[in-house]
């Protein structure tokens, strides 16, 4: 590995000296723990904010757009992460060509939101769609440059710095999101919001680790071997977990939509 990611196995072995892995485990959980309340409760403050604020037509616009984004993202989630840790003894380059892989399909995913995005915005019979795709289909794409990096603190039980990018990701899209909400009083709102969180989430995983991702394919093969399986289990899931919005939001109109997918996020929150 790079001297980065001996830095951070020197630094595993150095904690496992310290801490038991019981406590190891334990302290991970209350980081996890902590990260998972903080983002649920900004979660259920912004849904009530938005709520008030915006329209349910708004809302559904929103909603609509994400379920198509979704399946893209069902498509280039691959189980890096997974891959990473699972890997006995994982070198740089195996790093470096799951960061390569992954950047590749959410560029390939990206692309397609954005180009196909008047055929989706037609087939959900509104024109303001295709906007709104487009911009979060950039929104996606950042999600590629993000630094895979963080996958060492994973390995290592040291939970601290990634969910310290979480709460503070969650706070700038909070935030962006209810000041958007106030002052144009459109889904913009969201979409812009969304878009500045997962900014916030590249440079924040960038300054939180000193790993630097380059260009690899040498463990290609051997990763898509591992990958091909995740997307598809993710393929199958998705009419189970977004079919139902997707009939919704084509059959009974944006403002039917805006209302469930409200209803499901206050229904979800505890």
């Amino acid at each position: 590995m790079s001297e980065n990611t001996d830095r951070g196995a020197g630094t595993m072995k150095h904690h496992a000296g310290e801490r038991s892995l019981g406590e190891q485990v334990l302290v991970s959980a209350l980081w996890m723990g902590g990260w998972r309340w903080t983002e649920r409760l900004l979660g259920l403050v912004s849904t009530v904010v938005i709520a008030r604020l915006l329209l349910p037509e708004d809302l559904g616009i929103v909603a609509t757009a994400l379920v198509v984004v979704a399946f893209f993202d069902i498509l280039i989630e691959l189980g890096t992460d997974r891959y990473l840790i699972l890997l006995p003894s994982a070198e740089r380059t195996d790093y470096d060509t799951a960061w390569t892989l992954r950047l590749a399909i959410i560029a390939a995913a990206s692309g397609a939101i954005f180009f196909l995005a008047p055929i989706a915005a037609g087939y959900f019979n509104d024109p303001r769609l295709a906007g709104v795709l487009r911009v979060l289909a950039v929104g996606s794409l950042l999600r590629g440059f993000t630094n895979i990096g963080l996958t060492i603190y994973r390995r290592d039980l040291r939970f601290a710095r990634i969910a310290l990018v979480g709460v503070v990701q969650r706070i700038v899209g909070f935030v962006v999101t209810v000041a958007l909400a106030i002052a144009l009083k459109n889904y913009w709102a969201i979409v812009i919001g969304e878009v500045c969180s997962r900014l916030a989430e590249v440079a924040l995983r960038y300054l939180v680790q000193t790993y630097r991702p380059r260009f690899s394919i040498r463990h290609l093969r051997k990763q898509w071997q591992f990958s091909k399986w995740i997307v598809t289990r993710n393929v199958a899931g998705f009419a189970h977990g977004w079919g139902d919005q997707f009939l919704a939001a084509k059959f009974f109109g944006l403002e039917a939509i805006g209302f469930f997918s409200m209803a499901l996020r206050l229904a979800e929150a505890p």
